[in-house]
């Protein structure tokens, strides 16, 4: 179909593939170029498979699977699972995982003025698990960083950042 084709022209996979042929790539890099995209296929088809027999959830989950609440609650299970895990030791400090993150990233950006954070919807709504909420207004946009939904986008910019050269 028209649709079908319009992807496949956008698509990374393909686009790679065609560049590669047309400057006489290896057949075995295209074999294998083949193979990851019939992968990727089937991966697809199979979470289509799984969406489609799994039950519509109710409008009550929608709103919270879509946007984060202005400030972090833990989910409903969560206080039964506290109360199934055994105690922090003495003089740890208590907090959610997405509570953690967030301390993390702060402690990160204050401790380095080099430090970066990349991600999608991570600014001024601060992630969708508030990971990130908060560091906008501190430290600005040039350090928290809002990126498209392509994750060779984010590594690619990572890896701009250090130079081109692995971690230090």
């Amino acid at each position: 179909s028209d649709d079908d084709r319009e992807i496949r022209r956008k698509d990374p996979l393909f686009v790679l593939r065609g560049r590669l042929a047309r400057l006489g790539g290896e057949e075995s890099t295209l074999r294998a170029i083949d193979a990851l995209t019939a992968r990727a296929a089937a991966a697809v088809d199979a979470a289509e498979t799984f969406a489609r027999a799994s039950p519509e959830p109710g409008l009550a989950d929608l709103d919270a699977a879509v946007f984060s609440p202005p400030s972090f609650s833990p989910p409903r299970h969560a206080a039964a699972a506290a109360a199934a895990s055994p105690q922090p030791p003495s003089g740890a400090r208590e907090r959610s995982f997405s509570e953690a993150i967030a301390e993390a990233h702060a402690v990160a950006l204050r401790s380095d003025p080099r430090v970066v954070v990349m991600g999608e919807d991570i600014g001024e709504m601060g992630g969708v698990f508030q990971c990130t909420a908060g560091l906008t207004s501190e430290f600005g946009a040039r350090r928290v960083i809002e990126t498209p939904i392509s994750e060779a986008c984010i590594g690619g910019g990572g890896r701009g950042a250090g130079g081109g050269r692995g971690p230090p």
